[in-house]
């Protein structure tokens, strides 16, 4: 995972224990959706969710070929991950997407 989940927890520790001292309502517990990027040479490689090896795998925008492209992970009618080389801007949209449960055709709506 990246760096970011270690300030995200920091954030919800610190909520935590503001509304604990305060008496108001507790935040929902921590969730956060695993990613990481990595800068190779002149490829920049993006991948977020929790998919598994037996999702289907559909590449709706780019292709391998062209070494730009977006993956998305497919579990019956959920999106499960999206992995991106050299496509940041729609890998970031599904990522942010990903929080919440998020269902094929909203994450194929990126794409649109």
């Amino acid at each position: 995972e990246q760096w970011e989940n270690a300030i995200e927890q920091g954030e919800y520790a610190a909520k935590r224990l503001l509304a604990e001292l305060q008496g108001t309502e507790l935040p929902a517990p921590f969730a956060s959706i695993p990613w990481f990027w990595s800068d190779q040479y002149d490829r920049k490689i993006q991948m977020a969710g929790r998919p598994s090896s037996s999702d289907e795998i559909i590449i709706p925008d780019g292709s391998i070929e062209e070494q730009r492209f977006v993956a998305l992970f497919r579990r019956g009618d959920m999106c499960t991950g999206v992995l991106g080389v050299n496509r940041p801007r729609h890998v970031m949209q599904v990522r942010m997407k990903l929080t919440e449960s998020l269902s094929w055709d909203s994450a194929l709506s990126v794409f649109a």
